[in-house]
């Protein structure tokens, strides 16, 4: 009876173990990723699914990139223990918005030729008295007081215009203005007592010569009345390996000026435009040391060095600090002598002593601008 006893206890033992090994531990050294992968899955399956409610708030975290903390952020989890909204505590969206990628800003003015190009020369543009005469222009001369005459007077190729009762005349080379003077002078002895004008009428065209980092290099023949703006846009403006600061204008070999479009950028100076002559070469050199901007100024973007600028420039060519701007501690990131990347704290405050200030930019300088809304003190941050 006893045997019998114990013969339905082992079976019954052995039956419960078989029922109840799936709730028991089991050895995972022998199974495979794939059979570890499907047992999970298995037991996530018969857990059952309630909405989690409940909120994680993180502590911040020190960012090695902008070498700041980053703010708090609450993070709610579904069922399963995964992140289904985050979104930031405390700061405003300025925090990330303010630091864009280096490599999303672009080069400061290149926009002035994106737009549509001038194809057709300007031969509508209104002459001035500094209009340098030459062969093929058309001149209409009208006399009036005592004398009602009207000449229709074109230059030819040795540079003269004839002027009946006058004779010849050299024009070539001459401002409108002066060879107007002149004009009256010589009719002065045929004529008393009168009144001149002198205007334009056909046009002469010139040949001109678009070299270096241009968009579309080559010679182009357009109005005489065209400047070195117009000649810029037909050409499509600079590469993006193009000067925007050194464009020369080269004249029998030699340059005649060398043309700053930052001051046409930021001032709206247009005096710096030169009126083009026959055979004139426009050369547009490759770019010099270029340092970037971002954060907290008007203006983010890449812009060229002409030689001695200092953060305080930059940040003048930058459009100028925004309201929430940090100045107190302004990073500036450079490679040095030795390869190696060094970053230097600027203090910017127009009150500012420091003579870090007072250093030359370099070409690859990086300038970070931070809110004061990510300014952070007296803070360990533990890794």
């Amino acid at each position: 009876m006893r045997k019998l006893f114990f013969i339905i206890t082992l079976v019954i033992i052995l039956v419960s173990l078989n029922w109840f090994q799936d709730l028991m531990a089991q050895d995972l050294t022998n199974l495979s990723a794939a059979e570890k992968t499907a047992l999970l899955k298995k037991y996530q399956d018969q857990i059952p699914k309630q909405p989690d409610n409940r909120v994680y708030t993180t502590a911040p975290i020190f960012d090695s990139t902008t070498k700041v903390l980053r703010p708090q952020t609450e993070v709610k989890f579904d069922s399963l223990g995964d992140p289904i909204e985050q979104r930031y505590q405390g700061l405003p969206d300025s925090l990330t918005g303010s630091k864009v990628p280096w490599e999303s800003l672009e080069p400061f003015g290149s926009e002035l030729f994106s737009g549509p190009n001038e194809i057709i020369p300007p031969d509508d543009m209104v002459s001035d008295e500094a209009y340098i005469l030459g062969p093929g222009d058309n001149l209409i001369v009208y006399l009036w007081g005592h004398v009602d005459k009207e000449f229709n007077l074109t230059i030819d190729r040795e540079g003269k215009i004839q002027v009946p009762n006058i004779g010849p005349l050299i024009a070539w080379g001459k401002p409108l203005g002066r060879f107007k003077n002149e004009l009256k002078q010589r009719l002065s002895k045929s004529y008393s007592d009168f009144q001149l004008s002198i205007s334009l009428g056909k046009i002469r065209s010139v040949r001109i010569y678009m070299t270096g980092e241009v968009n579309k290099p080559g010679a182009y023949t357009v109005s005489s009345l065209t400047s070195l703006f117009n000649a810029l846009y037909m050409a499509g403006g600079p590469t993006e390996n193009g000067s925007m600061r050194q464009i020369r204008l080269m004249r029998s070999g030699k340059i005649v000026e060398e043309v700053d479009l930052y001051k046409f950028l930021l001032e709206g100076d247009n005096s710096i435009d030169v009126r083009l002559r026959t055979g004139d070469a426009i050369f547009v050199p490759v770019v010099g040391d270029r340092v970037s901007i971002r954060g907290e100024i008007r203006r983010p973007g890449i812009y060229e060095l002409k030689g001695q600028e200092s953060a305080n420039d930059l940040l003048t060519l930058a459009g100028g600090p925004k309201a929430q701007a940090y100045l107190s501690r302004v990073m500036l990131d450079r490679i040095g002598r030795t390869n190696e990347w060094e970053v230097v704290d600027l203090d910017l405050r127009t009150n500012s002593n420091n003579k870090k200030n007072e250093q030359c930019l370099i070409g690859g300088d990086r300038m970070t601008v931070f809110s004061v809304f990510d300014a952070r003190k007296n803070i360990v941050s533990v890794f």
